[in-house]
C-alpha cells in the first residue's frame, strides 16, 4: 500500500515538474507575444488620439500607394526584403552581443507599434475597403513575419544571455561553438523564409493593392 501511494506521488511530482518546466520553456516566447501585442494596442491609440501621428501614417501610405506606379516585381521585392530582413539582421547581430538581450525586444516592439498604427488608419480613412486591404494584403504577411521576428527575438535573447553568462563565469565552454553552429543555421532558414514571404508580399502590393484604387 505504501508502495503505491509514493509510486502515485512521485508520478504526480513529475507530471508538475514537467508543467513547469514547459512553462519555464515558453515564458520568454509568451513575454515577447505581449510586447508586440503592446506595441500594437499603442498603435491603435495613437492613431485614434493623435491627429499628428494620423496624417504622418497617412503621408507614408500615400506615397506608398503612388511608388507603386510603374513598379517591377523583381523593385517591389528588393524593397519588400530590406524591409523585413532588417529586423531580423538586428537581432542577429545583437544576439552575437553579450549586452545585446534587450534589443529583440525593441524590434518586436517596433513592429507591433508599425502594425497597429497601419491597421487602425486603414479601418479609420477607408472602412470595408481598408479592412478588405488589411486582411487580404497586410495580415497575412505580418503575421507570418511576427512569427519569424519571435522566433529569432527568442534566440537573439538567449543566445545573447548565454553569452553574458559565459563573459561573467570567465569559464570557456566547449559547447558555446556548438551553440552559435545551430543559431546561426537557423537564421539560415529564417531568412530563406522571410525571402519567400518577402516575394508573396510584392506580388501582393504590385497586382493586389491596385484593384482596391486607393
Amino acid at each position: 500500500m505504501d508502495v503505491k501511494v509514493i509510486r502515485t506521488r512521485s508520478s504526480k511530482n513529475n507530471r508538475v515538474a514537467g508543467f513547469v518546466f514547459e512553462v519555464k520553456k515558453h515564458i520568454l516566447m509568451f513575454i515577447m507575444f505581449i510586447i508586440i501585442l503592446s506595441g500594437l494596442l499603442l498603435g491603435n491609440i495613437l492613431i485614434k488620439g493623435n491627429q499628428d501621428t494620423y496624417n504622418s501614417v497617412k503621408t507614408i501610405f500615400e506615397n506608398y500607394i503612388s511608388s507603386l506606379s510603374g513598379q517591377t516585381l523583381l523593385h517591389m521585392f528588393l524593397i519588400q526584403l530590406a524591409v523585413n530582413l532588417s529586423g531580423i539582421f538586428l537581432n542577429l547581430i545583437f544576439g552575437l552581443c553579450a549586452i545585446g538581450f534587450p534589443v529583440p525586444s525593441i524590434s518586436l516592439f517596433v513592429k507591433g507599434l508599425s502594425i497597429g498604427a497601419l491597421s487602425s488608419f486603414m479601418y479609420s480613412e477607408f472602412a470595408l475597403k481598408g479592412f478588405g486591404y488589411c486582411v487580404l494584403v497586410f495580415f497575412p504577411v505580418q503575421i507570418l513575419m511576427c512569427l519569424i521576428l519571435l522566433r529569432t527575438g527568442k534566440d537573439s535573447f538567449e543566445m545573447s544571455f548565454s553569452l553574458l553568462k559565459m563573459l561573467t563565469d570567465r569559464k570557456q565552454k566547449t559547447g558555446e561553438i556548438t551553440d552559435i553552429k545551430l543559431y546561426l543555421f537557423r537564421y539560415i532558414v529564417l531568412i530563406l523564409l522571410t525571402c519567400i514571404i518577402s516575394f508573396v508580399s510584392a506580388v501582393l502590393s504590385v497586382y493586389v493593392v491596385k484593384l482596391f484604387n486607393f
